[in-house]
């Protein structure tokens, strides 16, 4: 038994047959931010052996208040190179991989060789692309979202219910709110990011997630609350098979 998942191999749950499939698992995060790192980071703890890093921007100083991985040296450094560097001292056994680029239609079905898809992104037309990719190419996702001191967290299967049965149609700019206007709590996106990164690790060792279960999380005052979201029989996505955010856009 190795030292380092020694509880892991212990506990009921996971066993050394789990261990063995979080090393064999491939695992795409979708944003390097603040959710992203964070399940990134939780992963990697975890033992899943191969974890790719999708994000376009740098490190700012705004970041460093939300995440435990990035520090003031990083300032204006690529958030994927950083996280590959930084995660690769976590656990050298990890095959971490960056990619430089914002995931839009043009490219994000070349980046699905993987088993599972987790968001760490920042906006909705972002998820819907996810989701429609993952649709179209039968790959379970885990949605995670964050606002203020609370966020979100859903596992989706290729069948669904997906996130457009649980929001439909994508909301227009300025209809709802974001982060920028409500600010976000530091930790929010930590805890969040390790939920989301909970629910891809017991899917790979389970081999089902639990789908049409959206769990809502607040931190101030603290509460959990598990919402049943059913599989619309008009959703564009999930039962029309209509992936209409993989369009290529001019």
């Amino acid at each position: 038994m190795s030292s380092r998942y020694e509880k892991h191999e212990k506990l009921s749950r996971i066993g050394a047959a789990g261990q063995e499939a979080l090393r064999r698992a491939r695992v795409l995060i979708v944003g390097g931010g603040a959710l992203g790192s964070s399940a990134a980071d939780a992963l990697v703890r975890a033992g899943v052996g191969h974890i790719t890093i999708v994000d376009p921007d740098r490190v700012e100083e705004s970041n460093l208040h939300r995440t435990a991985l990035f520090d003031e040296e990083d300032i204006g450094e690529y958030k994927a190179l950083v996280l590959k560097r930084k995660l690769g001292l976590v656990n050298s056994g990890a095959e971490v991989s960056a990619v430089v680029a914002r995931a839009e239609a043009s490219n994000i079905e070349s980046l699905l060789e993987t088993d599972l898809v987790v968001d760490g992104t920042d906006n909705m037309e972002s998820r819907f692309l996810i989701n429609d990719a993952c649709m179209k190419h039968g790959i379970p996702w885990v949605y995670a979202g964050v606002l203020a001191t609370g966020g979100n967290v859903m596992f989706i299967p290729p069948e669904g219910p997906c996130i457009r049965c649980l929001i439909p149609e994508l909301p227009q700019a300025g209809t709802y709110p974001v982060c920028e206007e409500t600010g976000v709590y530091g930790l929010i996106p930590q805890i969040i990011g390790r939920l989301a990164a909970s629910e891809a690790i017991r899917y790979i060792v389970d081999g089902v997630g639990a789908p049409g279960r959206l769990i809502l999380v607040e931190t101030w005052p603290p509460s959990m609350e598990v919402v049943r979201i059913p599989r619309r029989h008009d959703c564009p996505a999930c039962s029309m098979h209509r992936f209409d955010f993989l369009e290529v856009r001019p």
